[in-house]
């Protein structure tokens, strides 16, 4: 018998579509990858980017920290003024992961060393990685209050009495030769050496404190003895508490110091005066303070409200190493 042979046809649709498969598992495989490869590169710049802004933060941290030792460092340095130049930037310091540095401008007048009493900006600087910040804020000096009235004479002769028990005086406000300002007061028509110009202070006076008594005194004599203070009437009688020294005639001459009155019985009457133990000529005085503390001192700095402020600053703008030698030098001293 004859036997039949199946015979297999193969079609020629079918390797098109295998090669078509290939394609499409191959075009799938590029896909996958190049969506793979986008998702690493995109993670990378987050990561990046995540890493940058923690940078800005904490070179804002760090820069407000900066102005925070500025402020410290002036604190305890009473001739920071000299020891620091305007707009000089320190030698670089380590804080944390940062490097840091600090200047001080004196706003007014570009001059730190010449007023005790001028304001400044105090700017810090930190960079920590590619972020740099700058930070600052306006300090004012500031002094204990004056417990005399019309301490400069410029309102009259308002607080003041050339009347005492010890002898009077006449007193009298004069434009002619004031230390400061437009006016000073004239002392005269004295009865003797102890006659002088006095001011209540009463209330303002307690049992124990120190006080820092100054009077600036123009004379007419080549050399005379002055004492300024407090003369205490109490019920055990009158205590004094004067500071004395010598004192050149014909130009304003500082006469200063440190007293701590205490007395025995009751307090009836406290008055800052001064006298002459040696004349009864007439004088000149200005410019006169009783504050409460041991002077002299350097002013106490305070931040003026509403003058922080941050800035973003580019890394080609943070100062070399080189800047700010001799503020450098000085802020060694301190460490």
């Amino acid at each position: 018998m004859r036997r039949w042979q199946r015979k297999t046809y193969l079609s020629p649709l079918l390797g098109r579509r295998r090669g078509s498969v290939y394609l499409a598992v191959l075009a799938t495989a590029t896909f996958v990858t190049v969506v793979g490869l986008s998702s690493v590169l995109v993670g990378r710049v987050r990561l990046r980017m995540t890493e940058g802004s923690h940078d800005a933060v904490r070179a804002t941290f760090w820069a407000q920290s900066a102005v925070e030792v500025a402020l410290a460092r002036l604190d305890a340095n009473p001739n920071w003024r000299t020891a620091y130049t305007h707009d000089v930037w320190t030698a670089g310091f380590p804080a944390g992961e940062a490097t840091c540095r600090f200047k001080l401008v004196d706003e007014v007048d570009t001059d730190l060393a010449n007023n005790s009493l001028h304001a400044l900006r105090v700017y810090g600087m930190a960079s920590v990685g590619d972020a740099v910040r700058l930070c600052s804020v306006v300090v004012q000096p500031g002094l204990p209050p004056n417990l005399l009235e019309n301490a400069n004479f410029e309102n009259s002769t308002a607080g003041w009495s050339g009347v005492d028990f010890w002898g009077n005086c006449s007193v009298e406000q004069v434009t002619d030769y004031p230390h400061n300002g437009a006016a000073c007061l004239r002392i005269y028509n004295r009865a003797n050496q102890y006659a002088g110009p006095s001011q209540d202070v009463t209330d303002v006076i307690e049992k124990g404190v120190t006080y820092y008594a100054e009077v600036w005194v123009r004379g007419y004599s080549s050399t005379n003895d002055m004492a300024v203070g407090l003369r205490l009437d109490t019920t055990d009688g009158y205590q004094w508490f004067f500071v004395r020294q010598t004192w050149a005639g014909s130009d304003y001459t500082k006469l200063s110091g440190a007293i701590t009155p205490t007395w025995t019985g009751t307090l009836n009457e406290a008055h800052w005066h001064i006298d002459t133990p040696n004349t009864s000529l007439q004088y000149r005085i200005d410019d006169a303070m009783l504050v409460e503390g041991d002077f002299p001192q350097t002013p106490q700095l305070f931040p003026v409200a509403g003058t922080w402020r941050c800035e973003v600053v580019a890394t080609a703008a943070v100062p070399t190493e080189g800047e700010g030698e001799a503020a450098a030098a000085a802020q060694k001293t301190l460490k």
